[in-house]
């Protein structure tokens, strides 16, 4: 996972009609990419481009889990950012739907119960 302290990187995906990269959004400084593979596990679904010179902070998996034992509650926080990312994809088009069930509520479980597996201080936390 990255965290954007200076510059603008472009978020793109690759359409499923011709392999043509989609724009998707921009992330600039105090945003962060990358949680969905951290998190979760999951598969990269997009391409981080920077736009500008940018200066990053790396969050490997052993500093996540020194966070979240430190303030679980944050994890909520980064499941609700992460399911609404992932809504909007699957919204445009630029994701395929993996369960008619998938509501916002249903992904942020999900995600939660992933970073409980893969994170395994949040146990019983959230």
């Amino acid at each position: 996972m990255f965290l954007v302290v200076e510059g603008l990187l472009d978020v793109l995906t690759e359409s499923e009609i011709d392999g043509h990269a989609i724009h998707v959004s921009e992330i600039g400084p105090g945003e962060y990419f990358g949680e969905m593979c951290l998190l979760t596990g999951a598969t990269r679904s997009a391409t981080v481009i920077a736009m500008t010179d940018t200066v990053l902070f790396e969050i490997d998996k052993k500093a996540m889990k020194q966070v979240l034992a430190r303030r679980p509650e944050i994890s909520q926080s980064l499941a609700e950012t992460a399911a609404e990312r992932k809504r909007r994809l699957i919204e445009s088009g630029q994701l395929p739907i993996e369960k008619e069930s998938d509501t916002p509520e249903s992904m942020k479980k999900y995600i939660l119960k992933r970073m409980g597996f893969i994170f395994n201080c949040l146990r019983g936390r959230h």
